[in-house]
């Protein structure tokens, strides 16, 4: 920005003490001119010297009163530039203020835009939600009709099953598997039979009141099998008697492996069915 001009150097003014010599002056040459016009009367070259000394201090007299008028003036035009930079420095302001409102009002926009795409784009979003939600409407509303059609359909379906049930349940359960009972037989009769039974995954020992089955993964280390086995061992008149159910002949097998391996005495007696085992012809011996 240029440099503000300073009243004092646009308007040249006289000094105070210039002002106050050109009045002395004045006054001087005045009683000049009086004392001049009053010793001279009859001269005429003296009253044409105190004419024109009357004149010099006229012109003087303008002069002092126009210096005077320029000072005025002066002063006015000072106060007047000081109101004219405060009104510039006001304008400066107010141009700072509005180019921070002008950034406020393109933010502003800016802000307005995005917000409007925004905008924009949820309704959009809301629309397609709408459509998508108005299709899944649609879908439910003949999955409910596809739905009441199936309970018209299975209901009588369902009142067929039920007399089914009704029948199935008049209908007698087939006989259970018959007991198959133990005879003593054949040579050896005298000898005290331990009664093992194999099954298609599992031995039971029928050495005590309550038979013991051991999974046929463990009889080759079960304590309680290498138990009986030495017990029969032990006894001269007793003898182990595979008990071979249809389905436990890979059981016996591995069975009476062990049985040979402890040099225990063995037997077989083949089972024909799944019925349960009737020892008590046994029992006491």
């Amino acid at each position: 920005m240029a440099k503000k001009a300073n009243i004092d150097d646009a308007v040249s003014l006289f000094p105070f003490l210039s002002i106050l010599a050109a009045v002395i002056g004045i006054l001087v040459l005045m009683i000049t001119a009086v004392t001049l016009g009053q010793i001279g009367k009859d001269n005429p070259q003296a009253q044409a010297d105190a004419a024109a000394a009357a004149q010099a201090a006229e012109e003087a007299k303008a002069r002092a009163t126009q210096y005077k008028t320029l000072r005025d003036q002066a002063k006015l035009d000072q106060e007047a530039l000081k109101a004219l930079q405060a009104k510039i420095a006001q304008l400066q302001s107010a141009q700072q203020e509005a180019t921070i409102v002008a950034e406020n009002i393109a933010a502003a926009k800016k802000e307005l835009v995005e917000l409007q795409a925004t905008t924009k784009a949820n309704q959009e979003t809301a629309s397609q939600r709408q459509i998508e939600l108005a299709a899944k409407i649609i879908r439910l509303e003949q999955l409910q009709k596809e739905n009441k059609e199936l309970d018209e359909r299975l209901k009588p379906l369902l009142e067929q099953l039920a007399k089914l049930q009704e029948q199935l349940a008049k209908i007698k359960a087939p006989p259970a598997e018959a007991q198959v009972q133990i005879q003593p037989s054949g040579t050896g009769s005298d000898l005290k039979p331990v009664f093992v039974e194999c099954a298609a995954a599992s031995i039971v020992l029928h050495d005590r009141p309550q038979p013991l089955r051991i999974p046929k993964a463990q009889m080759g280390g079960h304590a309680e099998f290498i138990k009986l086995l030495d017990k029969v061992k032990a006894d001269a008149k007793s003898t182990v008697v595979f008990l071979i159910r249809p389905d436990g002949v890979a059981t016996y097998n591995s069975a009476r492996s062990v049985a040979r391996n402890r040099a225990v005495t063995n037997g077989k007696l083949a089972i024909g069915s799944q019925g349960k085992l009737d020892l008590t012809l046994f029992q006491g011996k």
